[in-house]
């Protein structure tokens, strides 16, 4: 019915220095970040292990004989640390005699550490995608970034060594595109949940409760945004040719680009 989760609080204190147990509708990866109340408070929690129960919640309270909460936000996608280093970590809080929370933050870069602030979660990044290959461009410079780009697959934005204005002209040219990597993300989950029989308003609620916000940086989404979104064929790979006012044949290049959703083609 529901999965256990141990969870170490981002508390470095010997007082805390055990797993506390919270319920999760879905199987969490050891290793991850989540996000907790404790108290009053809503901290940041580091998942040590997760285990199956066929038991309701209640059953599980009326066992335990203290209420459960739920982890209110899986922070990470996957684990920050591998199993060797984690098993690491116990180690190096028996030698130290250290909560073992405070050997994983150790372990950890600033930003990724189990604490609370303002930099804590996912870090997404621009990264350019050669959709054409076989193009032919304009002028010798935009054949030369070109090339590079065809060498250096997705490389991110801020590393491309030639100027916006050169990047501007290939995309003009279709033959590359910028994909903003946290965009994607929520596109890939709008898809999703189309796929799994959710409505247009259904997705709304879910990015709503998920306080994601729309491409415009606002807390509500508007049915037409979704719709944009589920229509837009170059999500999937393709892309229409000859699409203008003055031409009406069309064409619609299947594979064309890199996919956001490779796996779903949309009628």
């Amino acid at each position: 019915m529901v999965y256990i989760v141990q969870v170490l609080v981002e508390h470095p204190t010997h007082a805390l220095d055990t797993a506390f147990d919270y319920l999760a509708n879905e199987e969490i990866m050891g290793g991850v970040r989540v996000a907790i109340a404790f108290g009053y408070q809503r901290i940041i929690g580091y998942v040590l292990g997760c285990e199956y129960s066929s038991m309701t919640k209640e059953e599980l309270e009326k066992i335990a004989g203290f209420k459960y909460r739920y982890i209110s936000e899986i922070i990470d996608e996957r684990p920050l640390l591998n199993q060797e280093l984690q098993e690491l970590s116990l180690t190096l809080a028996k030698l130290t005699l250290s909560p073992r929370i405070s050997c994983l933050q150790t372990m950890l870069p600033p930003q990724l550490k189990p604490s609370t602030n303002k930099s804590v979660g996912i870090k997404y990044q621009k990264v350019i995608k050669v959709i054409n290959k076989n193009i032919v461009v304009n002028t010798v410079k935009q054949q030369e970034a070109y090339q590079f780009l065809k060498e250096y697959a997705n490389i991110p934005l801020k590393d491309f060594p030639y100027s916006r204005a050169l990047l501007n002209k290939l995309i003009e040219q279709k033959a590359v595109l910028v994909i903003d990597e946290e965009i994607a993300k929520n596109v890939k989950l709008i898809f999703d949940l189309y796929l799994r029989g959710q409505s247009v308003i259904g997705i709304i609620k879910e990015l709503e409760k998920r306080k994601i916000l729309s491409p415009t940086g606002k807390v509500k989404w508007c049915n037409r945004t979704i719709d944009v979104m589920l229509s837009n064929e170059k999500y999937t790979g393709d892309v229409e040719l000859l699409k203008s006012g003055k031409s009406e044949v069309h064409y619609l290049a299947s594979g064309n680009n890199p996919a956001i959703l490779l796996f779903l083609t949309v009628v």
